[in-house]
């Protein structure tokens, strides 16, 4: 089928608006999107920053108040008092100790136990959650009891290496009490020395895990995601992914429960966060943004927590999809004025060329009265005016060339008449000279 020149108008129209409106605002929307995106990526890197940050200004609090403590005169006289033989000055200055330390642990809602030790690994005071903790042991090297020994924990051995201003930290883990896990938490220890700079023993401060999880929690809202923390330890492939804080508690310390999960084996494609220390990636099942920032209490880049933040795609690209929604609402008005716009436009260019078809055939017919009305001051104003004109000067061409003819005819027929005349003449004049020169002749007789 032809299509006619108003159609093949409008679809032209058409089709370069949509094209050109599908190009904008799809160049439009892709530059706007990566800018939230960026946006959104860089505000959970900020969010990430301000946790690892709070997180290490907690353990540094905690580190600075055990060497703070372990710098108390009454701890040195306690300690000193045993290496000199004092026990009943020991015994007094234990006691109190014991009562400092349980006011102390009242005001610190994050510690979960304080214990003072000996180079020989024996409690000699233990405050855990606002009890003192009886001592029913007797010391295997004093006369003086003792809570119990921590001479058998891996740990204990790190201690012996501190030297004066040092601290030691170690993982974090379940806690276990009469091998039973107990709640996680990480343990702190400052050692103490007397005036002669002997090492004399420790203090040990257990901080409740808890308290780092709080800090992690609040890095993004409920609504939007949620965070936790992983170990990334390049020297303990057994550490290595475990979940150290998550709001499913059951997948945590694996390494220890024997039961749970770790980072890498939930996100496959978060292995190559092993070596990078901050970043985001997106999950490729669920397309969440995964935020993460390395961050290590231990000053290595071999072990140490990832700081993890997984946000929800929907919450977290939220103002893009908004945005998506209003571009393809405007897109569609913009396409349906377009419309309009296309079909007013096709039907002002192409009402005066039908008119002025229509006008043509009707001249071309022999209807040289018939007169264009287009009243447009454009190009076809000028060209109906030019048909009309042609239309008025062949008329005119027609009306002289017949009144030409007629003229002509007219003229022939009097040369016709004129020549019959002469004719007649001449035939009547022969007879009438014959006739006269014979009465002449007639009348001479």
């Amino acid at each position: 089928m032809q299509l006619k020149i108003g159609q093949k108008l409008l679809i032209a129209l058409l089709g370069i608006t949509i094209l050109s409106t599908a190009a904008v605002f799809s160049f439009g929307y892709i530059v706007s999107s990566r800018s939230l995106a960026g946006k959104v990526e860089e505000e959970l890197r900020l969010s990430l920053k301000r946790s690892s940050e709070d997180v290490d200004n907690f353990l540094q609090d905690q580190q600075s108040e055990a060497k703070a403590l372990a710098e108390m005169p009454w701890l040195k006289e306690l300690l000193g008092s045993l290496k000199s033989g004092n026990y009943g000055g020991f015994i007094k200055n234990r006691e109190l100790m014991e009562r400092f330390l349980l006011e102390h642990q009242k005001n610190r809602k994050a510690i979960q136990a304080i214990r003072v030790v000996d180079t020989k690994g024996q409690v000699l005071i233990k405050v855990k959650e606002l009890k003192v903790i009886d001592k029913n042991k007797q010391h295997p090297f004093f006369p003086v009891t003792s809570v119990g020994s921590l001479s058998e924990k891996n740990f204990f051995s790190e201690l012996l290496k501190l030297t004066k201003g040092q601290v030691w930290m170690s993982n974090f883990e379940l806690g276990i009490d009469n091998n039973e896990f107990c709640p996680p938490m990480i343990r702190i220890a400052a050692p103490i020395f007397l005036k002669d700079n002997i090492i004399a023993g420790f203090l040990v401060i257990n901080i409740w895990g808890q308290r780092i999880g709080e800090i992690v929690n609040n890095t993004i809202t409920k609504d939007d995601g949620h965070s936790f923390v992983v170990e990334r330890n390049i020297l303990d492939p057994e550490r290595n992914g475990i979940y150290l804080h998550h709001h499913d508690f059951d997948i945590c310390f694996l390494n220890q429960t024997g039961k749970g999960s770790t980072f890498f084996k939930d996100y496959p494609d978060a292995a190559r966060l092993m070596d990078k220390n901050r970043g985001v990636i997106r999950d490729p099942s669920s397309r969440n943004l995964i935020a993460y920032v390395y961050y290590s209490p231990y000053m290595s880049q071999e072990t140490g927590w990832l700081i993890v933040t997984v946000a929800d795609r929907d919450r977290a690209l939220a103002p893009i999809i908004k945005q998506k929604k209003v571009m393809l609402t405007v897109g569609v008005i913009i396409l349906m004025a377009a419309a309009v716009t296309a079909i007013l436009l096709s039907k002002t260019l192409t009402n005066p060329i039908s008119l002025l078809s229509a006008g043509a055939k009707e001249i071309g017919s022999g209807n040289l009265d018939y007169r264009i009305d287009v009243s447009s001051g454009d190009e076809i104003g000028d060209l109906a005016i030019g048909f009309n004109s042609m239309s008025q000067a062949l008329k005119e061409n027609i009306n002289k060339r017949i009144e030409a003819e007629s003229r002509a005819c007219q003229a022939e027929k009097l040369a016709s008449i004129g020549e019959l005349a002469a004719g007649v003449a001449h035939e009547i004049n022969n007879p009438l000279g014959n006739i006269i020169s014979t009465a002449k002749l007639l009348g001479d007789d």
